[in-house]
């Protein structure tokens, strides 16, 4: 069963949402569901991005297809349906980059997330420098996390965390989920120590990232 809704209240100190049907709810056909028990109903909720694609993102989603192009000889336009292809199978929705699409941005980062990921994976180099990729978007650290490649340069990294552990406290005991990661090179990293990581974070206009237990255990990363 789905419903079109509004959002029209949330208590984060209960994590409760309350929203407004567009239509009526059919509690008879959830009755039958659920034995009469509506304790139990349960569900996904999708709340859609309301921004549209921007021409930024469609000439980046552009770039990289090119880069992969020189590296592999595929033309950009086949290249371009393998990569659709690859976002139908992931989310089971169908995209376009066409000016007149209605592609969000939420969706469009997520199909260039889908290129910057092979573009690791292969060894693809980017052409124009780390400097086009998105940095402000969480994805993009979380994928030189996965891949090892420095968040600055593209080399090899190593999994470099900005907050102090501290003197006298057990590693083993700390909770790795209040740190915040990135990707570092060792010249990279050693000029974190040299000019002082606020400082290093401002000129490279770094945002590290938090990563959850699922995602340090996927990435083997901390305890």
């Amino acid at each position: 069963m789905e419903y079109s809704l509004k959002v029209v209240g949330y208590d984060p100190k209960s994590n409760t949402l309350q929203v407004k049907l567009d239509e009526k709810l059919n509690v008879e056909r959830l009755n039958t569901y659920y034995l009469g028990d509506l304790s139990n109903v349960q569900g996904n909720l999708t709340l859609s991005d309301p921004r549209s694609s921007t021409p930024k993102q469609k000439a980046l989603y552009w770039a990289l297809l090119n880069d992969i192009y020189e590296k592999f000889g595929n033309g950009s336009e086949s290249t371009h349906e393998r990569f659709k292809e690859k976002y139908f199978s992931k989310y089971g929705l169908k995209i376009s980059t066409k000016n007149n699409a209605e592609t969000s941005v939420e969706e469009m980062n997520n199909l260039i997330e889908l290129v910057i990921d092979f573009m690791f994976e292969w060894g693809v180099p980017f052409k124009k420098g780390y400097e086009l990729l998105p940095r402000d978007e969480s994805y993009f650290y979380y994928l030189c996390l996965k891949h090892r490649k420095c968040c600055i340069c593209g080399q090899h990294a190593d999994v470099c965390h900005v907050d102090v552990v501290g003197s006298g406290r057990n590693r083993k005991s700390i909770d790795h989920g209040e740190f915040r990661f990135y990707a570092g090179c060792r010249t990279h990293h050693q000029e974190e120590h040299t000019i002082g990581t606020n400082n290093f974070l401002n000129k490279y206009k770094i945002t590290p990232i938090k990563l959850n237990e699922d995602d340090r255990k996927k990435l083997r990363i901390g305890g």
